[in-house]
């Protein structure tokens, strides 16, 4: 009787994990729909961002729908130019106002995924990622190198054309910034059922969505091997953390745009929660010897083989805007943290399903 019992229950749960883990699925496919929905009736860019829980930083557990990224317009100077790197000061105030809302982050580097990107000169098409903001002094640290510009010899660096030598920076210039996506009015966070979460980690997404371990770059190298413990946890990290800003943003033509366009199929790990905080535990503790070379996801994801529970995938296809529900292959897994205990596997190839295009209710 007591083994009967034992086995009813343990049914039970795994039903009422599967369906928590479709409700989860539909809640995002819907939101999903909903967001294109909105870009092709309105005629404007609409999307849906992640929300990143917050008590834990490696999943989300909400969505929100965003409208088309704010713009302003003023007149800046180039102050300082150089390879990779320039430095604009804002000379109409608009810098300011932008400070004063808080829609320019704080000081210090721009958070990883934001899309805060600048225009020189207005209606050029030439546009400049910011990579670091200065309060203080009203400046922005934009990417790239400006041109038109040349080198000074006699003061050993780069300059603008033209050049006010006078003042030692450009002639103000007409500019637009572009700034992130920002709620729609009216619209509440859209929470996923308790208990589920979207496993960033598990997730093939943008790799400007994930927080590198290091300021520079993960804790191993190229072939998948630990280089160093670059957050002196002394533990292997995948990430620290993922963007506030994780939007998906279609067009009018029902089609992905921004970071998320530049991949051409994204894939979501649906999982329950304590499944990927286990996962995330156990590939914490790999030896520090252990390769992932041979794991066809590296570097763009660590997806758990064998979860206690249900897991599910949702793929969106970027050109077409398309979106699919799928099972997650688990058949070929790998044994890196080998605990002899729930997610001590990682897939090799979890989203094979949604690449091939073999969708499931």
């Amino acid at each position: 009787i007591l083994s009967v019992l034992t086995a009813l229950t343990v049914a039970s749960l795994r039903t009422d994990s599967s369906d928590r883990i479709t409700n989860a699925t539909a809640i995002l496919k819907n939101a999903l729909e909903g967001a294109r929905s909105r870009a092709l009736r309105s005629g404007e860019v609409r999307g849906l961002r992640l929300v990143v829980d917050p008590n834990d930083p490696r999943v989300a557990t909400a969505l929100q729908y965003v409208g088309a990224p704010e713009v302003g317009e003023g007149n800046l100077v180039v102050t300082q130019i150089d390879r990779t790197q320039f430095q604009v000061v804002d000379s109409s105030g608009v810098f300011g106002t932008l400070f004063g809302r808080g829609l320019l982050p704080d000081d210090g580097l721009v958070p990883n995924g934001s899309r805060i990107r600048v225009e020189i000169p207005a209606q050029s098409g030439k546009w400049y990622n910011v990579v670091a903001v200065d309060r203080a002094n009203n400046r922005l640290f934009l990417a790239g190198h400006y041109r038109p510009s040349v080198w000074d010899s006699s003061i050993s660096r780069w300059i603008s054309i033209p050049w006010d030598t006078t003042n030692n920076r450009s002639y103000p210039i007409a500019y637009r910034i572009e700034l992130n996506p920002i709620p729609l009015p009216n619209e509440d966070p859209i929470p996923l059922p308790p208990g589920t979460c979207i496993d960033l980690d598990g997730s093939l997404i943008p790799s400007n969505w994930r927080n590198p371990v290091g300021l520079y770059s993960p804790e191993w190298d190229a072939t998948g091997n630990f280089t160093s413990d670059e957050n002196g946890n002394g533990l292997l990290d995948f990430s620290t953390g993922y963007s506030s800003t994780m939007d998906l943003m279609f067009t009018p033509q029902g089609t992905l745009t921004g970071a998320a366009s530049t991949r051409g199929v994204l894939a979501f790990h649906i999982a329950e929660t304590t499944d990927a905080e286990l996962a995330f535990g156990n590939l914490r503790s790999i030896d520090t010897s252990s390769s992932f070379a041979s794991y066809a996801g590296f570097p763009d994801y660590l997806t758990m083989a064998d979860p206690e529970k249900e897991t599910r995938a949702l793929g969106i296809y970027t050109n077409t805007g398309a979106i699919i529900t799928a099972d997650v292959d688990a058949t070929t897994a790998l044994f890196p943290a080998a605990t002899s205990s729930w997610n001590d596997e990682l897939a090799s190839q979890p989203f094979i399903n949604i690449f091939r295009g073999r969708e499931s209710p």
